[in-house]
């Protein structure tokens, strides 16, 4: 038996997914809710772009979610304390035009040299 870190309540093992052989916190109805609730968020336009900046690699890029988008970042090995978000926007395109000059002042970057 295990605990669901949403719901908190006690399930079977079977009742959770798994990510390298162990269960994880989330039960797979409460994953399935949210992952839900995710794409209706995600098409209803209410989605706002981040430029961020993250001191320690003079690194700036963009993303609509900016958790994972760290999450993702310290995986990589990258330094996330102290980031900045230098602003959000609605059109992507605005964010990526910001990114955008600030890659062309030298600041690092996705796919950007």
């Amino acid at each position: 038996m295990k605990k669901c870190n949403k719901c908190k309540e006690e399930k079977l093992f079977t009742e959770f997914g798994t990510r390298l052989g162990k269960p994880i916190g989330t039960c797979k109805k409460c994953k399935y809710k949210y992952n839900n609730d995710w794409r209706k968020k995600k098409n209803s336009g209410d989605r706002l772009y981040y430029v961020y900046y993250l001191p320690e690699e003079h690194y700036v890029g963009f993303t609509y979610n900016i958790t994972e988008r760290m999450y993702e970042h310290r995986n990589r090995g990258k330094i996330t304390e102290g980031y900045e978000i230098y602003g959000g926007y609605k059109h992507p395109a605005a964010a990526l035009m910001l990114e955008a000059y600030f890659h062309l002042h030298g600041y690092e970057g996705c796919n950007y040299k």
